[in-house]
């Protein structure tokens, strides 16, 4: 009963869909529970009454995720906070949202083959600033590593321009991409930074992994100092190009001097 009243609660954020629902459960948990209660007196019956008042049990305490799971699985991800569950008011971004990311949830097809050209050669297909804006981009790409500048929400994580600096110079960073990426963060999606102390825990991508060391060049707002610093430092020594509407560095040619 408490399984199918919360099933109930929940499922009615979303009266639009499959309403009819939460009638079945509710009526499954009713013969369930009477089922239980009148199981001495249906013994005379046979055991087809054990298993009627077993399937009544399953189906109110398995029709709601089972209905979850089927949204969720049918539903493409393409952002990078994801929903699970049929679309509602308190998630009016639906599956598959950007939660503010510098990328559009969907990201163009140009922008998702640029990285991928001799992807192996690097261990980063891409630098952007923020994590949001990095999984959008990873996620697009199928898994290819990308770097995030500042992690998520500000908070620290944040790369230094020297480190950056010792990245391109030793060919491990292919692109670097711009855009209204929000705010920075914790979460690196790549290697922790040579000399961090920090340790990779493991991810999607080739070089994958969040940084869970502590936070590289600290202090309040690092992240977005740090991240300004970059993006001026690449404006300044690298060629640009429009890519699938957003702008993009080609970290290995460097503009004449």
């Amino acid at each position: 009963m408490a399984t199918s009243i919360w099933a109930w609660i929940l499922l009615d954020r979303t009266p639009h869909s499959e309403s009819w629902l939460r009638a079945l459960i509710a009526v499954s948990a009713g013969l369930a529970v009477t089922g239980l209660l009148a199981a001495p007196a249906l013994r005379r019956f046979g055991s087809w009454s054990t298993y009627a008042t077993a399937a009544f049990a399953l189906g109110a305490c398995l029709s709601g995720p089972i209905a979850y799971s089927a949204q969720t699985i049918t539903t493409p991800e393409t952002g990078a906070l994801a929903s699970a569950g049929p679309k509602s008011a308190q998630n009016a971004a639906g599956p598959g949202g950007n939660g503010g990311g510098g990328l559009p949830t969907t990201t163009s097809s140009e922008l998702i083959k640029a990285p991928k050209i001799n992807a192996d050669k690097y261990r980063w297909v891409a630098a952007v600033s923020g994590s949001q804006t990095a999984a959008t981009l990873e996620l697009a790409t199928g898994g290819a590593p990308v770097m995030a500048i500042g992690g998520f929400d500000g908070e620290g994580g944040n790369l230094s321009l020297a480190q950056f600096k010792q990245y391109v110079a030793h060919d491990q960073i292919h692109y670097y991409i711009t855009g209204n990426t929000g705010r920075g963060g914790r979460f690196f999606a790549g290697r922790p930074p040579i000399g961090s102390g920090g340790r990779p825990t493991g991810g999607p991508g080739a070089g994958g992994g969040s940084f869970t060391g502590a936070p590289l060049g600290g202090g309040p707002g690092g992240a977005n100092s740090s991240s300004s610093e970059i993006t001026s430092w690449v404006k300044a020594h690298y060629k640009s190009q429009t890519v699938g509407g957003q702008t993009v560095y080609n970290l290995t040619q460097p503009r004449e001097s």
